[in-house]
């Protein structure tokens, strides 16, 4: 018999025996709920404000030890807080035309007023480690082999940025995206020293944007309650990876592959170390 009240204990079968008191309605609507999952009738008998449920007696001692369970699952049960997605900053609307005049601006100046400007400002292993030129790793972001070198990592590196932007704010994902470069550019520069080893682009910071991503998706899922299944937690890497094996230029010798894929582990580590935080707080 499901919940609908019985009006009297007169009409009680002879075979029952009480299984529940409860104080209120809705209390012993949700016993009587955990009663019909074990796939049994009860009667549910109100009477001066007291609820008492009732089941047939050769069944009571299974029901009492799920009612029980049940109680102490409800003691010591906390609501849920709703997963709130990767937290949402306004997007800079000034940072992305900026960066695209400074890259233009920078592209016409090496190929068009000042041909030396590409050899001072590349990134050069021997002048970093040799000669002490510590701007290296930074300038080199802003220089580029040719129109298509620009234009494709504008397009990307606007992309990844402002997404980055998005989950960490201009200032914290705009810088990050530029010390990932820089560091991913001294990592790679020391791997091939002493070695000559020069290198241009800022592709090295486009993909410590998606290894900001990926680290910004991997604490995402973590604070989802994910941690006993790893392999949802480890979706966003999978994806990055995918996207780094895509696009990272691994089959080309044109292509300073070592350096993308230093940007986006430098990525992934700045990002863990700056999103930790963000959500730490979200979550308190």
């Amino acid at each position: 018999m499901s919940d609908p009240t019985t009006p009297d204990e007169d009409l009680l079968p002879s075979n029952i025996a009480l299984a529940a008191r409860c104080a209120s309605y809705h209390e012993a609507r949700d016993h009587g709920l955990v009663i019909l999952a074990m796939n049994l009738p009860y009667w549910h008998i109100e009477n001066a404000g007291r609820h008492d449920l009732y089941v047939e007696t050769d069944r009571l001692p299974s029901v009492a030890h799920e009612l029980h369970a049940f109680r102490e699952e409800q003691a010591t049960w906390k609501p849920h807080q709703a997963d709130q997605g990767v937290q949402d900053h306004p997007a800079s609307f000034y940072v992305p035309y900026v960066a695209t005049l400074l890259l233009i601006g920078s592209f016409i100046l090496q190929n068009a007023y000042a041909p030396g400007y590409t050899e001072a400002g590349s990134m050069d292993a021997v002048g970093l480690f040799t000669r002490g030129e510590w701007w290296r790793p930074l300038t080199a972001l802003f220089l580029h082999g040719d129109i298509s070198h620009l234009m494709g990592n504008l397009i990307f590196g606007l992309w990844y940025g402002t997404l980055v932007n998005r989950g960490l704010g201009t200032v914290t994902g705009w810088g990050l995206i530029l010390l990932s470069g820089v560091l991913g550019n001294t990592v790679v520069g020391a791997i091939h020293f002493p070695d000559p080893h020069l290198s241009l682009g800022a592709s090295t910071a486009v993909f410590g944007a998606l290894g900001l991503l990926v680290a910004e998706g991997l604490v995402h899922r973590w604070h989802q309650r994910l941690a006993a299944r790893l392999g949802p937690i480890l979706v966003p890497l999978a994806a990055g990876g995918v996207l780094l094996g895509l696009t990272g230029g691994f089959d080309d010798p044109q292509t300073d592959s070592l350096a993308h894929a230093f940007g986006f582990l430098t990525g992934i580590l700045l990002g863990l170390v700056a999103a930790l935080p963000w959500h730490g707080k979200k979550n308190t």
